[in-house]
C-alpha cells in the first residue's frame, strides 16, 4: 500500500502499471532518503517561486518536480530508475523522466542567472573582478551540474560536487578541453573568493574577462547539448 506520507504521482497509468512491490519499495527509498537527506537540490530552504521560472508551463513542471523531490535527492536518482524499471511497463516511469529533465533545467537556469551578474559586473563594475570570476565559475558548474545530473544521476548536494565540475559526459563536445578550462575556472575561483595577496589578480590562469567570456561560451555549449536530449529551456 501507498504511504500517506508521499502519495503516488497522479500519472495516468500508474498504479495500474506498477505492482504493489515495488510501490513499496519506492517508498522504504523515500522514507530512507527522508532520514538521509542533506539539503534540497536547490537548497536548504523552501524552495522559491523564482527556482521555477519562465511559463505557465514551466512552473507546473516545477511543481511536479517538488512533488517528486524525495527521489530526485537520492544519491542517483538513474539508479532509482533502473531498479523501478525491472518492475513496471514501458512508460510507466515517464513522469519520473520529466521530473529529472526539469530539475536539470532548473540548475542550467541557475547557472544562467550567474552568468548574466558576471557580464554586467564585468562591463560595467571593472573593480569587481572578483565577483566577476566567482559568477563566472557557479555559471558554468550550475550548467555542468545540469548535464552530470542528467547524464548520469551522479551528483553530490554538498561541496564535494566541485571537485567534479569537469567530470562532462563523453559525447560532450571537446569534453576533455572543456574539463581542463572547468577545472581552472574552479581554481580562478577560488583564488578570487578566499586569497588576500596584493597579486591574486596577476596569478589567475586567465584574465579575469576572458574567464567570463569562456564561461558563456560553455554555457551555449551546454545549452545546445542539454535541448538535444529534450530538456526545455
Amino acid at each position: 500500500m501507498v504511504s500517506p506520507a508521499f502519495p503516488a504521482p497522479n500519472f495516468p497509468g500508474f498504479l495500474s502499471e506498477c505492482p504493489t512491490p515495488p510501490l513499496t519499495t519506492g517508498n522504504e527509498l523515500v522514507r530512507i532518503a527522508r532520514v538521509r537527506r542533506p539539503c534540497s537540490l536547490v537548497s536548504d530552504r523552501r524552495p522559491s517561486s523564482s527556482a521555477y521560472i519562465g511559463s505557465g508551463e514551466h512552473r507546473h513542471r516545477g511543481s511536479e518536480v517538488r512533488k517528486l523531490r524525495p527521489i530526485l535527492e537520492l544519491p542517483n536518482h538513474a539508479k532509482v530508475r533502473r531498479v523501478l524499471h525491472g518492475f513496471c511497463s514501458p512508460g510507466a516511469l515517464q513522469f519520473l523522466d520529466d521530473a529529472v529533465t526539469e530539475q536539470a533545467a532548473c540548475w542550467f537556469r541557475l547557472g544562467v542567472k550567474h552568468l548574466r551578474v558576471a557580464r554586467k559586473l564585468d562591463l560595467k563594475a571593472r573593480d569587481e573582478w572578483r565577483s566577476v570570476g566567482s559568477r563566472a565559475y557557479y555559471a558554468a558548474y550550475s550548467a555542468s551540474k545540469a548535464i552530470r545530473y542528467l547524464t548520469t544521476g551522479d551528483t553530490l548536494t554538498d561541496a564535494a560536487d566541485h571537485k567534479r565540475v569537469g567530470d562532462l559526459p563523453d559525447d560532450f563536445p571537446n569534453k576533455n578541453g572543456w574539463a581542463v578550462f572547468l577545472n581552472d575556472l574552479r581554481d580562478a575561483r577560488n583564488r578570487c573568493d578566499y586569497d588576500p595577496w596584493p597579486d591574486t589578480k596577476s596569478a589567475l590562469p586567465l584574465p579575469v574577462h576572458e574567464l567570463s567570456a569562456q564561461a558563456a561560451k560553455f554555457v551555449r555549449e551546454a545549452r545546445a547539448y542539454l535541448k538535444q536530449r529534450g530538456v526545455k529551456l
